[in-house]
């Protein structure tokens, strides 16, 4: 018994010890702010240290395929990023960056960032440091990504969808540590003296100066580009987005929008982008829609063979045969879905047509003194034929009705990106009007100490 009682306490240590080990893993493994809150937990600390602002633009350059069997896209784009370097960056570290040539400098710190869905992904990083109008160390980041993503589409109306595909760009760091903010991009109130094009005139010259430059903030890796003054958070003015198969969609080419998404527990800073795209219906209406078409057609000449000997059916019989084959051809430029598309939906509706003219063939071989007369088989012939018409035009309507659902759910996602836009532009407005009215307060009480010290020399000279 004692000695039951020694291995239990023994077993029991052993368990603890485990136990605080896996918390102190745990601990390690946690991001930073866990660590903070938890080794502050009896001291009631908190953390006020505002996040790094990762200033970002999205260039997107070309997209180079669409696949829609393993509903895949590859694209290429350019991420452009600035931010002001955290303390904990030495001097001389920053010093090095300075120097644009060394290609091979990395600062102590960037964000991390991931494309949601990619399968491969390569990038190349560029990295260098300057300082901005306040002296302040920022450092640069370009970052040119090629990446084959995948994403679900939507082939419900497969062949005239209208597919958006998604770029996602997110930090993995929590908004609490870095969040993405934009360039500034408005335009500056220019006086009604201003020349176009020409800095702000006033008493306060030189503040105004550093107000336009401000206001025509870009990345500094392009900031020789004249047209970068509108700078947004995504950019596709220079995308080549030439596809043979899929071509923009006009009424909404593409939307962004900025958010906080959560991710393994914790806010994350996100930049999605949609690309919409509209599918060439031509291909598939040429090789497929046509083809069934000519074969619901090509059935009526089994009217005109002799029911006797059993004509009709074997003709019917090549025929469905031939569609099924057909049909084989089809499925393979399509993944395995679990809905029907519209180009399914033809299909069948052309298989009913031939099944059902192969059923009539054979009643007319079971009965033929009620079914084989002429006047029947000129009457079933001019049935089929008006069925096949009015099918295709109800078919042709639920074909549009289908569409413009489609288009108005696409517009609706961009109304919705472009609202979250508006709101992201007015907060990104006030922190730069905020940050220029405390500069201007400045400025003022600095204009009215020396006017003061003016004054009080004339005054001592008299």
């Amino acid at each position: 018994m004692p000695g039951l009682l020694y291995r239990m306490k023994k077993l029991n240590k052993n368990y603890s010890r485990r136990r605080r080990s896996n918390s102190a893993l745990l601990i390690e493994d946690a991001p930073v702010e866990i660590k903070l809150l938890r080794s502050a937990s009896g001291a009631n600390l908190r953390i006020d240290k505002p996040p790094i602002k990762i200033k970002t633009h999205l260039r997107v350059v070309n997209l180079v395929d669409v696949n829609t069997v393993t509903e895949t896209f590859k694209v290429h784009c350019v991420v452009f990023m600035e931010w002001e370097a955290p303390s904990t960056e030495s001097p001389e570290v920053l010093a090095d960056g300075f120097d644009r040539m060394d290609v091979d400098w990395e600062p102590e710190w960037h964000p991390s960032f991931e494309i949601v869905g990619a399968m491969e992904m390569t990038t190349g990083n560029e990295f260098y440091a300057f300082k901005n109008l306040s002296g302040t160390w920022c450092i640069s980041w370009r970052c040119d990504i090629k990446a084959e993503i995948t994403d679900s589409m939507d082939l419900e109306e497969f062949p005239f969808d209208v597919e958006d595909l998604t770029i996602t760009y997110r930090l993995r760091h929590s908004t609490r540590r870095a969040v993405i903010v934009p360039f500034s991009e408005e335009l500056p109130e220019k006086d009604d003296d201003d020349q176009a094009g020409g800095a702000p005139s006033g008493s306060n010259k030189s503040l105004s100066d550093v107000h336009w430059k401000h206001r025509f903030e870009v990345p500094a890796a392009i900031a020789y580009n004249k047209a970068a003054s509108g700078l947004q958070v995504v950019d596709l003015s220079h995308a080549n987005v030439t596809l043979p198969d899929y071509f923009l969609f006009k009424p909404a080419p593409y939307c962004w929008v900025v958010e906080d998404v959560r991710y393994f527990g914790r806010k994350c800073s996100t930049v999605t982008v949609q690309l919409n795209f509209e599918r060439s219906a031509l291909f598939y209406m040429v090789n497929v829609a046509a083809i069934e078409f000519c074969l619901v057609c090509v059935i009526l000449g089994g009217w005109a063979l002799r029911h006797q000997q059993g004509g009709r059916l074997v003709f019917d019989l090549i025929v469905i045969l031939t569609a099924i084959s057909f049909r084989g051809t089809v499925a393979s430029k399509l993944p395995e879905i679990g809905y029907l598309t519209i180009i399914d939906y033809y299909i069948f509706i052309c298989s009913a047509f031939k099944i059902a003219a192969f059923a009539f063939h054979v009643a007319q071989v079971w009965k033929p003194k009620a079914l084989a007369t002429p006047e029947v088989d000129e009457a079933s012939a001019m049935t089929y034929i008006f069925a096949v018409i009015v099918v295709h035009i109800l078919f042709s309507i639920y074909v549009m009705k289908k569409r413009r659902v489609r288009e108005a759910e696409v517009l609706a996602q961009c109304e919705v990106a472009r609202q979250g836009n508006i709101k992201l532009h007015h907060s990104s407005r006030i922190i730069i009007d905020d940050s220029f009215t405390a500069v201007l307060d400045a400025n003022t009480s600095l204009q009215n100490d020396l006017e003061d010290a003016q004054s009080s020399v004339e005054t001592d000279a008299l």
